[in-house]
């Protein structure tokens, strides 16, 4: 019963960091899309000069803006979900300042904090 057990808590830890692992790997293939196309659309906008094709100058940046919704959608969407994983630094902040107002700790210094 003892091995079940430790086997059970291995290959769930081992799926965790298979799961976490997964989850930053496309957060992070997002975040990386969604800067290209920041890229592109500030190019489009601070040097339309050096763009060829004027024709389709705003199609082109309207096109670019609907993208960065996706990939700001796609990301806002992993981190409501998976918020332990891509946020992990943000979390800690979080608790941090809950175990504050938890312990009645105040801002105003009354309470030597």
């Amino acid at each position: 019963m003892l091995v079940d057990l430790a086997t059970h808590i291995y290959y769930n830890t081992l799926m965790n960091n298979h799961m976490e692992s997964a989850i930053k790997g496309i957060y992070h293939e997002y975040a990386g899309q969604r800067m290209q196309l920041l890229a592109d659309l500030h190019l489009l906008l601070d040097k339309p000069v050096g763009v060829g094709d004027h024709a389709v100058h705003s199609k082109d940046i309207k096109d670019k803006i609907e993208q960065l919704d996706k990939y700001n959608s796609l990301l806002d969407t992993i981190n409501e979900e998976f918020h332990d994983v891509t946020m992990p630094d943000e979390n800690v902040e979080a608790k941090k300042a809950q175990e504050s107002a938890d312990d009645g700790c105040c801002d105003s210094g009354e309470c030597g904090c």
